[in-house]
C-alpha cells in the first residue's frame, strides 16, 4: 500500500480501516528528556460527558503507541482528538522532531515552529461525517495549556487517566515481559536457533544420490570409444595412457579390434620398453613410471637432505622459499631415520611423501589440496626450535619430536590410495583430481572397487566419477542448500531488525508495527 504524506489541514478517509484496529504511533526526538501525557478524548457534539470517555496512553520512551477501533465507537461519539500535553508543564520547545503515523501508510510530520511556544496542542482527530469515518491533521496550539483545553471540552480530563472500555486498551502489550510477548520471542529465538542448527548440520551431510558407476562407465566406455582413446594415445606416444585404456576394456569385458591391440603390443615390447625405461629413469622426469621410479629413489636416498638445506636457507635470510618442499623433506628425513630404527617399518609413508613430492614437481597437485597438505605438515614440526640445532644429534632429537598425528588420517587415506592403485605413477594421476580431503576419502572408496584401474575410469568419466552422482542431482542440492541459507538469512534480518526496533522505541508493540508495515509494503510492492 503507497504511504501517503499529510499536511496540516489536510484530511483523509479511513473509512476502509472501520473493519480492523487502527494503529497511531507517535515518535518524537527532544533535546532533553520530556514525557508528554497523550489523550485521545471521546466526544459528541464536541464535549465529553465523564471520564469514561477519556483513554490515557502512557509513553514508551519517545514513543507513543495508541490502538483504537472505530466499529466499536460508532454510536457513542463522533470525535476522536488526539490531544498531547508536556508532563511538568513546560512547553514543546525541547522538541528536535515529532512524527504521527497511522497504520504504517499515513504519515505526518511534525511543523516544529507553530508549537515550540505551547503548552498543549490537539494534533489530529478522527471523526464521523456523513456516516464516513475520515482522519485530520490538526495542529492546533494552547498556551495555556489544560487550563484551556478544560474550558474547551468542558470537562477537567487531566484528572482522569482512566481506560475506557470503548478504547482497545494494549498498553499490556507494550511491557517487556509481558506472557504473550515472551512466549512470542521465545518461539522466534527456538525457530531460528533450530533453523541455525539444521543449516549446519545441513551443510555437513553428504546429500549425493549414488548411481552406479560402473553401470554408467560401461555406457561411456564402448568398444569404439576405448579404441579410438588407444589408438591416439599411440599415435601420442603415451603408451603407459594405452595401457590403462586397455586394462580398462579388460575390466569391463570390452572387445579391443586386433589391429589395435597389436600396435599396442609392439610399442610396448620388451626392447621399446627397456629404451623408454632407462631413458626415463635416467632423467628422473616424474611424468613416466619409470621416470617416477627414478626420481623417487633419487628422493628417498639423496634430496630430501639437498632440500631442507636449500629451503631453509632462503627461509634463514628471508627470501621466498617453497613450504611444501621444504615441509615435505623434514617429514622424510624423520621418516628415513625411523626406518632405519625399525628395519623398514615406514617405508610406505616414506614413499606417500616422495610421491607427494613427485606429483608437485609434476604439477599433478591442484592448488588447493596443496595448501591443505602445507596446513597439515605445519602442524607436526616446530619450527621455532630450528634456531637451537647445534649438531647432528640435535637435528635427530628434533626430528624425534615431529608430531605425525595431524597427518595420520591423510596420510593413511594416501598409502590406501597407493595399495590400490598399484603404482606411484597411477597414484600421482589420481592427486591431479583431488581438491580437498573429502574428495581424497571419496576417491580412495572408488579405489577399493576398481583397484588398479581407478586411473582409466577418472580418464573416462571425470572427477564426476569420485562422487558417483550425476551434475543434475549435486546442483540439486547445492540449490536446496542455498533457499535453506537464504530463508535463515531472512530470519535473522527479521529478528536483527525488531530488536533495533525495540531499542529504538522502547515498545513492543510500535516495533511489531513497523516490522508488519514494512511486510506490507513490500507484499504490495511485489503483488504490483
Amino acid at each position: 500500500m503507497k504511504i501517503q504524506h499529510l499536511n496540516k489541514g489536510q484530511n483523509v478517509s479511513i473509512e476502509h480501516f472501520k473493519e480492523q484496529d487502527i494503529h497511531i504511533t507517535i515518535d518524537y526526538r527532544a533535546k532533553s528528556s520530556m514525557a508528554l501525557d497523550t489523550f485521545v478524548l471521546l466526544l459528541k457534539n464536541d464535549k465529553i460527558n465523564d471520564g469514561t470517555y477519556v483513554k490515557f496512553f502512557e509513553p514508551q520512551g519517545n514513543t507513543i503507541t495508541m490502538i483504537l477501533n472505530l466499529k466499536s465507537i460508532d454510536m457513542q461519539c463522533d470525535k476522536l482528538p488526539i490531544v498531547l500535553i508536556p508532563k511538568d508543564g513546560s512547553s514543546f520547545e525541547a522538541l528536535e522532531s515529532m512524527e504521527i503515523t497511522l497504520n504504517n501508510t499515513i504519515v505526518y510530520k511534525v511543523e516544529l515552529e507553530a508549537i515550540q511556544k505551547t503548552k498543549a496542542i490537539v494534533l489530529a482527530e478522527m471523526y464521523l461525517r456523513n456516516n464516513e469515518w475520515k482522519y485530520k491533521i490538526l495542529l492546533d496550539s494552547y498556551n495555556n495549556g489544560a487550563e484551556v483545553l478544560v474550558e474547551t471540552f468542558g470537562f477537567d480530563f487531566t484528572k482522569h487517566k482512566t481506560i475506557t472500555p470503548l478504547v482497545q486498551e494494549r498498553n499490556n502489550s507494550n511491557k517487556l515481559l509481558n506472557g504473550k510477548n515472551f512466549i512470542f520471542a521465545l518461539f522466534t529465538f527456538i525457530l531460528l536457533y533450530i533453523t541455525s542448527v539444521s543449516y549446519s548440520n545441513f551443510t555437513k551431510q553428504d546429500l549425493t544420490i549414488n548411481v552406479d558407476v560402473e553401470t554408467t562407465l560401461k555406457e561411456v566406455a564402448t568398444p569404439s570409444y576405448l579404441g579410438i582413446k588407444i589408438a591416439d594415445s599411440l599415435e601420442e606416444g603415451h603408451v603407459e595412457n594405452a595401457i590403462i585404456y586397455k586394462n580398462l576394456a579388460d575390466y569391463l569385458n570390452t572387445p579391443i579390434d586386433s589391429t589395435t591391440l597389436a600396435k599396442l603390443e609392439q610399442e610396448n615390447g620388451l626392447i621399446a620398453r627397456g629404451v623408454r625405461y632407462a631413458k626415463d629413469f635416467r632423467t628422473g622426469n616424474p611424468t613416466t613410471t619409470a621416470g617416477l621410479v627414478g626420481d623417487l629413489v633419487a628422493d628417498i636416498t639423496y634430496r630430501d637432505i639437498t632440500n631442507i638445506y636449500d629451503e631453509a636457507k632462503k627461509a634463514y635470510q628471508g627470501e621466498s622459499y617453497d613450504e611444501f618442499t621444504l615441509y615435505t623433506s623434514m617429514i622424510g628425513v624423520a621418516l628415513t631415520f625411523t626406518t632405519l630404527v625399525s628395519a623398514g617399518g615406514t617405508a610406505l609413508p616414506k614413499v606417500s611423501i616422495s610421491i607427494l613430492k613427485s606429483a608437485n614437481k609434476a604439477g599433478s597437485l591442484s592448488k588447493p589440496f596443496k595448501k591443505v597438505i602445507v596446513s597439515k605438515l605445519y602442524k607436526t614440526v616446530n619450527f621455532d626450535s630450528l634456531d637451537n640445532l647445534n649438531s647432528i644429534n640435535d637435528f635427530k632429537i628434533f626430528l624425534e619430536k615431529i608430531d605425525a598425528k595431524p597427518i595420520n588420517e591423510l596420510f593413511a587415506n594416501l598409502n590406501r590410495l597407493h595399495d590400490n592403485s598399484g603404482s606411484p605413477g597411477k597414484t600421482m594421476t589420481l592427486l591431479k583430481y583431488i581438491d580437498n580431503e573429502k574428495d581424497l576419502d571419496k576417491m580412495v572408496k572408488l579405489s577399493d572397487k576398481f583397484q588398479g584401474n581407478t586411473v582409466g575410469v577418472l580418464k573416462v568419466l571425470g572427477k564426476n566419477a569420485i562422487y558417483g552422482s550425476q551434475k543434475i542431482i549435486n546442483a540439486l542440492n547445492s540449490l536446496v542448500e542455498y533457499i535453506v541459507l537464504i530463508f535463515n538469512g531472512v530470519l535473522w534480518v527479521i529478528y536483527l531488525a525488531f530488536g533495533i526496533l525495540f531499542f529504538i522505541t522502547k515498545s513492543f508493540t510500535t516495533a511489531s508495527n513497523r516490522m508488519l508495515g514494512v511486510g506490507r509494503y513490500i507484499l504490495n510492492y511485489v503483488k504490483r
